[in-house]
């Protein structure tokens, strides 16, 4: 885990800052393959926390090191208005690799191990810019729904996939409440 830990912290500060376009696909690339991969070597161990490995103070400041700084600079991305974009990354990219930053840390979380002053104090600027970053979110029209025309409902968009396309054979559902 340290060494995936260290890897992971090592792709995200080989990115430069501020962001690129092209650094941000490396970004989602390399490290989204990584955290893949770190899920499957813990996946059994996911059952019992108490099997999950120890994650060494040294690989644990630097990952929350390189995730505060990616998370600051898509924070900063994100932020600004969309009328005098400073930045070639589309919001899309920049949303997703926000997520991913976001996964990865959820992902850290879940390890036990020792969090040193500098990875305390690293935190607090995490945690203002996850916040920043919800609230800029929250501006923005959601795209997975639309609300049809009857208050209170969602539908799904006809072009989404279904997430269980075979269930309607089980379901029977009425159109009518």
């Amino acid at each position: 885990m340290n060494t995936g830990f260290t890897c992971i912290a090592n792709i995200l500060e080989g990115v430069s800052t501020p962001l690129t376009s092209e650094g941000v696909q490396e970004i989602l690339d390399v490290a989204s393959e990584q955290l893949r991969l770190l899920a499957h070597v813990v996946e059994l161990a996911r059952d019992d926390p108490t099997a999950l490995p120890f994650v060494d103070s040294v690989a644990q400041d630097s990952f929350i090191e390189a995730l505060a700084s990616k998370i600051q600079a898509f924070e900063a991305i994100l932020a600004q208005p969309t009328s005098t974009p400073k930045s070639d990354v589309p919001a899309d990219q920049a949303t997703q690799g926000a997520i991913l930053m976001a996964r990865l840390l959820q992902f850290n979380m879940a390890f036990r191990g020792v969090w040193t002053v500098k990875a305390r104090s690293l935190s607090e600027g995490l945690c203002k810019s996850i916040f920043n970053l919800a609230l800029v979110r929250s501006k923005q029209p959601a795209r997975d729904y639309y609300p049809s025309r009857e208050l209170g409902s969602w539908r799904r968009r006809p072009s989404q996939p279904r997430c269980f396309p075979t269930l309607s054979r089980y379901l029977h559902v009425s159109d009518r409440w």
